[in-house]
């Protein structure tokens, strides 16, 4: 039995680019509910269905080795290393 309703087209609001515009962009609900001509309930529920957001990780434990090596008295090369995973962190 069918409802007897279609849907008509329109703008496909996509939750991640509501996101970004709204952390990166620094937009309001309100800005964003304007440019995309829906309500700012709408738009609350597309970032909290967004990928990005739900997807969080926490950061394992590390144990931090650092050395830094000066090549004359301007110059040096810092070095950070994971001494659990014996990854290098960082470099510069």
């Amino acid at each position: 039995m069918a409802c007897g309703r279609s849907f008509v087209g329109g703008l496909r609001i996509k939750s991640e680019d509501v996101l970004i515009e709204y952390l990166l962009g620094k937009q309001t609900y309100t800005q964003l509910a304007e440019k995309y001509n829906c309500s700012n309930k709408t738009i609350q529920r597309k970032i909290d269905q967004s990928s990005a957001q739900q997807n969080r990780t926490f950061p394992s434990p590390v144990n931090v080795l650092m050395d830094t090596t000066y090549f004359g008295k301007s110059f040096g090369v810092t070095v950070f290393k994971d001494s659990f995973e014996q990854e290098f962190i960082f470099r510069f």
